[in-house]
């Protein structure tokens, strides 16, 4: 049985590029803000599911609670 509070923690060789940072920057602030619902478009092979991880690694800092977020489809 795993730990439902375990922390996602990202560990990649890549970094955000491009967009990325600024999508990253914009999702993990309206999810702070309260925001329940935030959505991030993107075409096939943009890098979307990257950013996604990158938003959940910020979001479960120490600094923060543990974030619960839906699917990514």
């Amino acid at each position: 049985m795993q730990n439902s509070q375990q922390i996602f923690k990202l560990h990649s060789e890549y970094q955000p590029t491009g967009d990325q940072p600024q999508a990253i920057e914009k999702l993990v602030k309206g999810f702070k803000e309260g925001n329940q619902c935030e959505t991030l478009l993107g075409v096939t092979g943009s890098g979307k599911t990257f950013t996604m991880a990158n938003v959940i690694a910020q979001l479960n800092e120490k600094s923060n609670p543990p974030a619960m977020l839906g699917r990514i489809e």
